[in-house]
C-alpha cells in the first residue's frame, strides 16, 4: 500500500473515530475510550473530547492512562471544574507532574488528594506537600498515604508525626528510608506522645508541643510561611483552633519576632501575662490574647486577663518587661 492509500485509509479511520466520539450513547464512547486509553499515537482531537466527556465512565480511562494528554491539558481540565471522579482519575496517573499535583491540591478535592498521596510515582513539590500537611489533621483519609509516602523530607516526616495515629507513627519510625537523626527524632516523639497508665494509651499534648526537636522544625516552617506572607493572624488563630502543637508555638513566635523557646517557656509556666505579651508582640488584638491565654497557655478561663474596652490590660512597659522575663528564662533553660 502506497502513501496515498495509507493516508486515505487513515482518513477513513479518523472519520469513523470522530463519529464514535460524538455518539449519543455513553456505552459507545466508553468502548472507544477503553480502546484508545493506552495508545501513544491516538489522535489528540479524539482523546481530548473523551477526557472532557460528561460521563465519568467515558472520561476516566483516558484521564488515568492516556499518554496523549499533556500536563497542560490536565491542568486545563482540572481548572475547568470537571465532573466528580475526574480529579481522582488524574491523580492515579503514572508520573503525575508537579504542576498537575499543585492544581489537584488547589481544588481541595479530598478523594483526589488522597489518591495523589497514595500514588508513589506522583511528583509533589515540597511547598505543595506543605499545603497538604497544613490541612491534613482534619482529613484522616490522608494520614495513611502520608505516612507511607516515600521520599518525604525529614521536616515533612516530623510535621506529620504531630497529628497521625500512634500506630501509624510507630510504623513510620520503623521505616529505613529516613536518616538516623530523623528516625531517632520520630522515636522520641513516639515516646513523648504515649503514656501507658493501667493499660490505657493517653496522648500528652503539652509534652508534644514542647518537644525541642519538633519545635525547631516547626520554627523553620513558620519562618517560611512568614516569608511568603501566609502567617496572618487569621491563619495562626485557625492553627490555634486545631489544638496545641509545635507549629502553633512556632507561628506565634515568628509573628512576634521571638525565639520559639520564649513562647515555649510561657506555655510551660501557663502564664497569662506572658501570653498576653506574646499576643501584643505578634500584633494580635486584646480579645485574641484572651483566646491565646486559654487555648495555648492553658490558663483557666476564670484566670485569663480580659481586655479593657478592647485594649490590653497592661502598659507597653509592662508587656515589654514580661517578654524580657521569659527571654531570660528561656536563656537559662538553654
Amino acid at each position: 500500500m502506497d502513501k496515498a492509500d495509507t493516508d486515505k485509509a487513515w482518513r477513513t479511520v479518523h472519520q469513523a473515530l470522530t463519529l464514535l466520539v460524538r455518539d449519543q450513547l455513553p456505552r459507545v464512547r466508553r468502548v472507544l475510550s477503553e480502546a484508545l486509553k493506552t495508545l501513544p499515537d491516538a489522535p489528540r482531537d479524539i482523546i481530548c473530547p473523551l477526557a472532557r466527556d460528561p460521563e465519568i465512565s467515558v472520561a476516566a480511562p483516558v484521564l488515568e492512562f492516556s499518554p496523549v494528554l499533556t500536563d497542560q491539558d490536565l491542568v486545563e481540565i482540572i481548572e475547568a471544574s470537571p465532573i466528580a471522579g475526574s480529579l481522582a482519575a488524574i491523580s492515579r496517573r503514572v508520573n503525575v507532574g508537579e504542576a498537575v499535583s499543585k492544581a489537584i491540591v488547589g481544588t481541595g478535592d479530598t478523594d483526589a488528594i488522597a489518591a495523589l498521596l497514595g500514588n508513589q510515582s506522583a511528583q509533589i513539590r515540597e511547598e505543595t506537600l506543605d499545603l497538604i500537611i497544613d490541612a491534613a489533621p482534619v482529613h484522616k483519609t490522608w494520614h495513611d498515604p502520608l505516612v507511607n509516602r516515600r521520599k518525604l523530607s525529614d521536616r515533612a516526616a516530623l510535621r506529620i508525626a504531630e497529628f497521625v495515629a500512634e500506630s501509624m507513627l510507630k510504623t513510620r519510625a520503623a521505616r529505613r528510608d529516613l536518616d538516623g537523626a530523623t528516625t531517632q527524632a520520630l522515636g522520641h516523639i513516639v515516646k513523648k506522645r504515649l503514656k501507658v497508665a493501667d493499660g490505657v494509651v493517653v496522648k500528652d499534648e503539652l509534652e508534644l508541643a514542647l518537644d525541642h526537636v519538633a519545635l525547631k522544625l516547626a520554627m523553620t516552617q513558620a519562618e517560611t510561611f512568614k516569608a511568603r506572607s501566609r502567617l496572618t493572624k487569621d491563619a495562626v488563630l485557625r492553627l490555634v483552633g486545631e489544638g496545641l502543637s509545635p507549629i502553633v508555638l512556632a507561628a506565634l513566635a515568628a509573628r512576634a519576632n521571638l525565639d520559639v523557646a520564649v513562647v515555649a517557656e510561657v506555655v510551660r509556666t501557663a502564664s497569662a501575662k506572658g501570653m498576653m505579651a506574646v499576643a501584643w508582640a505578634g500584633d494580635f488584638t486584646a480579645d485574641d490574647a484572651v483566646t491565646l491565654q486559654i487555648k495555648v497557655a492553658r490558663v483557666p478561663p476564670a484566670e485569663a486577663i480580659k481586655s479593657r474596652s478592647g485594649a490590653f490590660d497592661a502598659t507597653l512597659d509592662e508587656l515589654d518587661w514580661q517578654l524580657g522575663l521569659f527571654k531570660d528564662a528561656a536563656a537559662e533553660r538553654a
